[in-house]
């Protein structure tokens, strides 16, 4: 009889339990919503290096500024400092990077092993999904470069990066293609002050669509070549693009930043 009345009990109350569920649950996604816009919108300002290099990330100020609250704040920071673009130090919180030159040509030296091993692996006939990529990346930079010359450098970083992080799906590898994500966001600010620079945009763009061309004809051992070609050129220049970069981070005002719409 007292199992009874106690199941009788839970019977009753489960219609309550499942509205606290419901509500609970839409809680909590949004929060996690929530803390996504804010780890999305100070990564941006990250890549982009919209703090002056060493600067202390002060939990307050961010709060205010990005109209959030500490919480999904210090979340966002947690993850970002996993991803290497933030530092941390115990005791007194965290910090903006300073660009750095050597960090970035490591991240182009593991970056051509990972896609040169991806190339080895690329099936000799590709899938139609794979043809079309290609193509549709070809003709956005054949268009952007012959009737879009002034456009913001922010199309042709996008397509750069789809091409790489395209090349390392061939590895069927989760970490090599996670790496090569995360290669992307690291390098995007030196990749776009390269691109900004007289004359480098049209070698750039000369160098992709060469790459693409190989790719098409299944030439991997060109298509390896040609990368090794462009990684080696850009960490010659490394040097310079990270001085720019700095200057640049320390000239930045970053409270412009915060309105932007990271979906742009």
């Amino acid at each position: 009889m007292e199992e009874h009345e106690t199941a009788g009990t839970n019977r009753g109350a489960l219609p309550g339990t499942l509205e606290n569920f419901g509500r609970d649950f839409q809680r909590r996604h949004h929060d996690t919503g929530k803390a996504n816009n804010v780890y999305l919108r100070l990564k941006w300002m990250l890549i982009h290096y919209r703090f002056r290099p060493g600067q202390q990330l002060h939990i307050g100020e961010l709060v205010e500024k990005l109209a959030t609250s500490a919480t999904p704040l210090r979340e966002a920071l947690t993850r970002l400092h996993a991803e290497r673009l933030v530092t941390a130090t115990p005791n007194k919180g965290f910090f903006a990077k300073i660009l750095s030159s050597r960090e970035m040509q490591s991240w182009y030296e593991l970056a051509f092993l990972l896609l040169k091993q991806s190339l080895e692996r690329k099936p000799v006939l590709m899938k139609r999904e794979d043809e079309l990529v290609l193509v549709h990346a070809r003709v956005h930079l054949q268009a952007e470069s012959k009737c879009h010359p002034d456009r913001s450098v922010s199309s042709y970083c996008h397509v750069i990066e789809t091409i790489f992080e395209h090349i390392s799906y061939w590895s069927c590898n989760d970490v090599i293609i996670d790496y090569v994500r995360n290669f992307n966001s690291q390098t995007r600010f030196v990749r776009a002050i390269d691109l900004e620079i007289q004359g480098n945009l049209e070698f750039i763009v000369g160098d992709m669509l060469e790459l693409l061309e190989e790719l098409k004809n299944s030439r991997a051992d060109k298509a390896i070549a040609n990368l090794k070609s462009q990684f080696t050129r850009k960490i010659a220049r490394l040097d310079d693009l990270a001085k720019e970069g700095n200057a640049r981070s320390l000239a930045s005002e970053s409270s412009h930043v915060f309105l932007r719409d990271i979906s742009q």
